[in-house]
């Protein structure tokens, strides 16, 4: 096993739960970005579908993706902090089942976040809902005062998800994660 995969700058969790329909995109998304030293872990919730099947599918295919089976579900909150306790990336990145990235999202957020030491850093990303696609602004990058200002100045252009940020592991390991 070679350094870039045994202590990766990322790691990108995906929590999995019936998610048969879109987890191959989501997947491939990540498997196809430009910055290479990440991993890629997949938490099956106990998932009803073939959703179990297809994330040991992919890490048959690609060592970068390691596959935790929940023995009865948790819910998607929990199965993040699953997917935290086992990840050895610096930072990461939150993907839902049902979304997917573009190509060079992990290298444009990693190369904001490693020169500035940022706590996070987040980007743009698109909402599609029916034939409808639009553009969520939210490019930026912040440590933990800054946030801080931005929240009470009212100038905080981040939006309540979490699969548009990269986030510091020890920022994360400081947060409880509860069962839904």
């Amino acid at each position: 096993m070679n350094n870039a995969i045994s202590k990766p700058k990322v790691s990108a969790i995906i929590p999995v739960y019936n998610a048969e329909k879109y987890l191959r995109k989501c997947v491939e998304s990540v498997l196809a970005q430009t910055f290479c030293d990440f991993e890629c872990l997949l938490v099956d919730d106990k998932s009803s579908d073939t959703s179990g099947a297809i994330c040991d599918e992919f890490a048959l295919l690609d060592s970068r993706v390691r596959v935790m089976h929940n023995s009865q579900n948790e819910g998607a909150s929990y199965a993040r902090k699953i997917g935290l306790d086992a990840a050895l990336g610096e930072y990461i990145l939150f993907i839902d089942g049902d979304d997917w990235i573009e190509p060079q999202m992990i290298a444009a957020l990693y190369s904001k976040a490693v020169p500035t030491d940022a706590d996070m850093v987040y980007c743009d990303y698109y909402e599609e809902k029916e034939q409808e696609r639009i553009l969520k602004r939210a490019d930026g990058s912040c440590d933990k005062i800054e946030a801080i200002k931005r929240i009470i100045n009212g100038h905080f252009p981040i939006h309540v998800v979490l699969w548009n940020k990269l986030v510091k592991k020890d920022i994360y390991n400081k947060v409880d994660f509860p069962k839904d």
